[in-house]
């Protein structure tokens, strides 16, 4: 009974993670970006475009990954064979890993447009 209501809980924040992806996709909602969060009501509103797509777009995928992830947590769960539960938790570790590598890259690439963008600001004062 514990391994259907674990399952369960593992495919509904999967559910939760994917959905959340579609409304970033849609650029609605709350953006779940730490540049996003930091930021000052101010600074929200004279953010650049450019910036606010990227955060829609980084948050987008790593709620897209954290679907995946958990609805392999429940699969993997629910069907208790050895081989496929070690297949389950494998892809489950290399998705891991590969969310941590994208989120690094995508911070310094949003670093490198941050820069960029002041740069820009700086040479064309309005």
């Amino acid at each position: 009974m514990g391994v259907i209501i674990t399952s369960a809980i593992c495919s509904i924040v999967a559910i939760f993670c994917f959905s959340t992806a579609y409304r970033q996709h849609k650029e609605k909602g709350f953006v779940f970006n730490n540049a996003w969060l930091y930021a000052s009501q101010r600074e929200r509103e004279n953010m650049d475009i450019r910036l606010k797509k990227r955060a829609y777009l980084v948050s987008r995928n790593v709620f897209s990954l954290l679907g995946v992830l958990f609805s392999l947590l429940a699969a993997t769960i629910l069907f208790e064979t050895s081989w496929l539960q070690y297949l389950g938790y494998s892809l489950m570790g290399a998705l891991a890993i590969l969310l941590c590598i994208y989120a690094i890259v995508q911070y310094v690439t949003g670093e490198r447009l941050c820069t960029s963008i002041e740069a820009e600001k700086k040479s064309n004062p309005v």
